[in-house]
């Protein structure tokens, strides 16, 4: 079964010190790399949030305070701290983060209008993800990364409805919220998502 990992937005905007910091966020780094250098994964793909200033997930484009809700376009939208802009340094992956040229990167988040958590993009405007999931003959995904009750979770839940078998490593990720890891746990047990520690990966 030919195997790919999956890192979620390892960048320096989402890592402690950044504008939208993940408490915890370096302890994820050893987990990773070390699963980066086993000879389990037949593929890597490194997702980043790829925002443009103007943003519509930006609290400063609405005149308001972060973590704020709105409805924008007729969905309920979380205001964020202005992170990950293009070509920025809080764009950059983490110097923590283990990378060699042979890596995929898949960019999203990349048109203002659009808010995309996934690393597999929306119905509307999918990344190219799937397409390079399936060029490689990938059966099984891996996911890790930030944020677990965002970005990390809507990845692993679209890996596990796009027909691939799918896993998160728990010491491979760390989330925002209690309150948000708990739902997002429940969102990826009803999906068929499984949640392992990293000794029972095989």
């Amino acid at each position: 079964m030919k195997k790919a990992l999956i890192i979620v937005d390892t960048q320096n905007d989402f890592c402690e010190g950044g504008s939208l910091g993940v408490n915890g966020s370096s302890e994820i780094f050893p987990v990773i790399n070390s699963l980066k250098k086993s000879s389990m994964f037949n593929l890597i793909i490194i997702t980043k949030d790829w925002h443009p200033d103007n943003h519509m997930s930006f609290a400063k484009n609405h005149n308001k305070q972060p973590f704020q809700e709105m409805v924008i376009h007729g969905e309920r939208q979380m205001l964020w701290p202005t992170h990950c802009l293009q070509n920025s340094k809080g764009a950059e992956l983490s110097p923590l983060l283990q990378t060699n040229s042979q890596e995929v990167i898949v960019k999203k988040g990349f048109r203002e209008h659009e808010e995309v958590y996934s690393g597999f993009g929306t119905s509307e405007n999918p990344t190219e993800m799937k397409s390079i999931l399936q060029k490689h003959g990938i059966e099984k995904v891996t996911v890790v990364g930030l944020a677990l009750d965002y970005c990390v979770g809507l990845t692993a839940i679209d890996s596990k409805l796009e027909g691939f078998k799918t896993e998160i490593i728990g010491e491979g990720t760390k989330g925002i919220t209690e309150k948000g890891i708990e739902s997002m746990q429940k969102r990826l047990k009803e999906v068929g998502v499984e949640y392992k520690s990293i000794k029972e990966l095989n």
